[in-house]
C-alpha cells in the first residue's frame, strides 16, 4: 500500500483507530478510511506537514502526531471540526498561528518543544480541560488563557517564566498544576537540607515493582537489612517536567505516614544515573484508582466492579488531608492529587506519592496560599470521584461531613477555599 518501505498501517475496526508508523509524509492513504476513523495515531515519523483536505476526516476525535517533525502547529487541525485531543509531545514546534485549532478542542499535549510563546487566540479555546506545556521555552503565557473557564490541568514546568504566574490561579476549575524547572524557582533549599546520600553498592536490587516511560521502581534491600523501594529516574522531559524535580520534592517531603516520600538520594551509580531511595509500601496497599483515559481526559477512572464504603473514603482522605497538610508546611505543591497517585490499604490507610508535577513555593507569600488552594481544588476532584464510586450507605453524618468539604474544596474562588489544615480537623471525628 504504501511506498515508504518501513512506513506501517494498522486499523482498529472497534476502535475506529488508525495507526501509522515511519511515515516520512502525510499518506494519502488515510483517506481510505475517512468515513470511520475517530482516533488517527501517525506518531514517530518524520511528517512535516499537513494537508488541508485532512477536513475530510470528518469524525476524528484524536489525533496523535508526536515525534514528527513538525515546526510549526499545523493549522490544518482547525479543519477537522470535531476534534477533542491533539499530541504533538517532541516534535520541533516553534511557532503556532493564530486559530490553528478547532475550537471543539478539550487536550493539547505540546511537552518537549520550542514554543516561546502561544497565540493570543488560545482564550478561544473554552472547551479546554487538559494543556501540556512542559520542556519548551515560554517566558509568559497570554492573558487570554483566562477565558479557558473550563481548564483543570496545566502543565508548565521546564520553561523560561521569570515570574511566578500566579494569576493563573484565577481558573476557577485548575486543580492539577505545576511549573517546576523555571528560572523563578530555585533548588538551594533542597541542597541545604544535608540530605542523606545512599551509594549504589550499598543496594541490593530485588525485582521490578513498577515502570513509567522516564522511570523504574524496583524492591531492593540496604547494606543494613533494610527493605527499601528504589526509583531509578531516566533522561529527557515528561508529560510534567523534569523526572528530576520529582526526586527533589520527595526529598524535601521526607518521611510522614502517609506520604511516599525520599529516604535518600543515590551517589556513584553507573554512568551518573538518578536514584530515589523510598519506603518500601506493603504490597497489601493497591492504587485507589486509574489513570484518565481519553473519554475522561483529566479525570480518574474505576473498575465498574470497584466501590467504597464511606467509612473507607474518609480514612483515605483524612491521610490525605495529613500529608498535604505537611507537604504545604515545608512548601512544595504537589500539582497532581489523583486516586492514581493513592495507595491504599483494605482498611482505608493510605500515602501519596508521585512528586513528579510537584513545585516548590514559599508558603509564606500570597501567591504560595493560592498554589495551596489550587491543590485543594485536586483534592475536591478526588473526593467527589470518591463519592461517586461510593455504595449507598445509611452513614447519614459521615455522608453530610463529606459533602460539606467537597463544596468548600469545590468553591470556583480559589481564595475562599480551605487549608489542609483546616480539611482536615473537619475530617477528624
Amino acid at each position: 500500500m504504501a511506498t515508504n518501505p518501513k512506513q506501517s498501517f494498522a486499523y482498529d475496526s472497534i476502535l475506529k483507530k488508525l495507526t501509522v508508523r515511519h511515515a516520512a509524509s502525510f499518506p494519502q492513504e488515510v483517506f481510505d478510511y475517512a468515513a470511520d476513523v475517530e482516533i488517527l495515531d501517525m506518531s514517530y515519523g518524520h511528517i512535516t506537514s499537513l494537508p488541508d483536505s485532512i477536513g475530510k476526516l470528518t469524525k476524528l476525535r484524536i489525533a496523535f502526531l508526536s515525534h514528527n517533525d513538525f515546526e510549526e502547529m499545523p493549522a490544518q487541525l482547525a479543519f477537522c471540526e470535531n476534534l477533542e485531543m491533539v499530541g504533538l509531545k517532541s516534535c520541533k514546534i516553534s511557532s503556532i498561528s493564530e486559530h490553528a485549532l478547532p475550537t471543539s478542542i478539550r487536550g493539547l499535549i505540546l511537552t518537549d518543544n520550542r514554543l516561546s510563546s502561544l497565540p493570543s487566540s488560545l482564550g478561544t479555546y473554552t472547551n479546554l480541560q487538559k494543556l501540556m506545556l512542559a520542556g519548551n521555552q515560554l517566558q509568559s503565557l497570554p492573558e487570554s488563557i483566562l477565558m479557558c473557564q473550563n481548564l483543570q490541568l496545566l502543565r508548565l514546568a521546564g520553561n523560561k517564566c521569570t515570574t511566578s504566574p500566579d494569576w493563573l490561579f484565577q481558573l476557577p476549575k485548575l486543580g492539577w498544576y505545576t511549573d517546576a524547572g523555571n528560572l523563578f524557582h530555585g533548588t538551594d533549599r533542597i541542597h541545604a537540607q544535608g540530605l542523606k546520600e545512599i551509594s549504589w553498592r550499598d543496594i541490593v536490587f530485588g525485582e521490578k515493582l513498577g515502570e513509567s516511560a522516564n522511570n523504574k521502581v524496583y524492591k531492593a534491600k540496604l547494606s543494613g537489612g533494610e527493605d527499601v523501594a528504589v526509583k531509578m529516574y531516566g533522561a529527557g522531559i515528561t508529560t510534567d517536567g523534569d523526572p528530576l524535580d520529582d526526586m527533589n520534592a520527595c526529598l524535601l517531603a521526607g518521611v510522614h505516614p502517609n506520604i511516599i516520600g525520599g529516604i535518600g538520594k543515590i551517589v556513584d551509580a553507573p554512568e551518573n544515573a538518578q536514584g530515589l531511595v523510598m519506603p518500601l509500601v506493603p504490597n497489601t496497599f493497591k492504587k485507589l484508582g486509574d489513570p484518565p483515559d481519553l473519554k475522561t481526559l483529566t479525570r480518574d477512572v474505576y473498575p465498574r466492579t470497584e466501590s467504597f464504603s464511606l467509612p473507607y473514603i474518609l480514612q483515605v482522605l483524612k491521610d490525605v488531608a495529613s500529608a498535604m497538610h505537611h507537604c504545604h508546611r515545608k512548601g512544595i505543591m504537589h500539582g497532581d492529587i489523583y486516586a492514581h497517585n493513592v495507595l491504599s490499604s483494605p482498611s482505608g490507610q493510605s500515602y501519596i506519592g508521585d512528586f513528579g508535577a510537584a513545585s516548590l513555593y514559599n508558603p509564606e507569600t500570597a501567591g504560595g496560599k493560592l498554589r495551596e488552594q489550587v491543590d485543594v481544588k485536586g483534592f475536591g476532584y478526588l473526593i467527589e470521584d470518591l463519592l461517586n464510586n461510593s455504595v449507598d450507605d445509611q452513614n447519614q453524618n459521615t455522608q453530610k461531613k463529606l459533602q460539606e468539604v467537597l463544596e468548600r474544596c469545590l468553591e470556583p474562588n480559589v481564595t475562599n477555599r480551605p487549608t489542609f489544615a483546616d480539611i482536615h480537623g473537619s475530617l477528624l471525628p
